[in-house]
């Protein structure tokens, strides 16, 4: 590889690699198999996959794996050890495992919850093409009304994983309702006599308070102005990259200062890899 080529000039390269782990998610293929399919050595496919993927080629087949497991609980009965052998797997336990380790659930409870949450797309490569800017529509403001929410918060730091734990704490209580309607996430912070500090709620919106399980909390949200775009891309690609671009440039530059951030997620949305993702972000008065 010639240090002075430009990374998209190997786009074709990693999507044919790319395209060949999707077709192979159950078999026990190796780097070299990948990088071959690239055309490039095992050292330098490696290094150029974690270059432009941001993890290494086995990470990206684990997370793939699991992904289509995934799917394969919720669209089939299959018992659990027969979808962990199909998805390369040795052994049940290791699959459960990386699975809890994945989603912060079990294979099982996913299953049971129904709800497609945290699934991903298989990557699309467009290298040297796609600037952060041209990810997101023209954010609009507008006037909204107040609304409930009924669900469950943490405060501390803003941890992914401790959020994504929350999430299946607050669907597993709200039942059946948390499959038939989409459920809301707000990022804020919030004072306390200690200071400032981060708080995540997620839950559903709600016209009957009074009427919700007990233990869950309630969170008012007044009626206000917020700013409403979209994103095309991936959820994780969002935060992982481009929020940086949304708050401190893009709405800036429409004279819009963001105050919080919500969004909401249809149960359907993750398998919908083409559907861009909603945001509602509050604007200070």
């Amino acid at each position: 590889m010639r240090h002075s080529e430009p990374p998209e000039a190997y786009q074709d390269r990693l999507t044919a690699s790319l395209q060949y782990l999707e077709s192979h998610l159950g078999s026990d293929f190796s780097l070299d198999a990948m990088a071959w399919h690239a055309c490039l050595s095992p050292f330098h496919f490696h290094r150029l996959f974690r270059k432009l993927v941001g993890v290494t080629p086995g990470e990206h087949l684990r997370h793939r794996r699991l992904d289509s497991a995934a799917r394969a609980l919720l669209g089939s009965s299959l018992p659990v050890g027969e979808i962990a052998r199909h998805f390369g797997y040795a052994s049940l336990q290791g699959f459960m495992r990386a699975f809890r380790d994945h989603f912060h659930t079990t294979p099982s409870e996913y299953r049971h919850m129904g709800i497609p949450a945290f699934l991903s797309a298989p990557i699309e490569l467009q290298l040297g093409t796609v600037a952060p800017g041209t990810r997101f529509s023209e954010p609009v403001a507008k006037e909204t009304s107040a609304r409930t929410l009924v669900g469950l918060s943490r405060s501390g730091l803003n941890d992914g994983s401790a959020n994504r734990k929350l999430v299946w704490q607050a669907l597993g209580r709200l039942g059946d309702q948390a499959r038939q309607q989409p459920w809301i996430g707000v990022d804020r912070f919030v004072q306390t006599p200690e200071g400032e500090t981060y708080q995540f709620f997620v839950g559903l919106e709600t016209d009957n308070p009074e009427l919700a399980p007990p233990g869950l909390e309630i969170l008012r949200l007044p009626a206000r102005t917020e700013a409403h775009v979209l994103f095309s891309g991936r959820f994780d690609e969002l935060w992982a990259k481009d929020f940086h671009h949304l708050w401190c440039h893009l709405l800036p530059g429409y004279g819009m200062r963001p105050e919080a951030s919500s969004w909401k997620r249809s149960p359907s949305a993750p398998s919908q890899s083409r559907e861009p993702v909603a945001l509602q972000i509050p604007l200070a008065a």
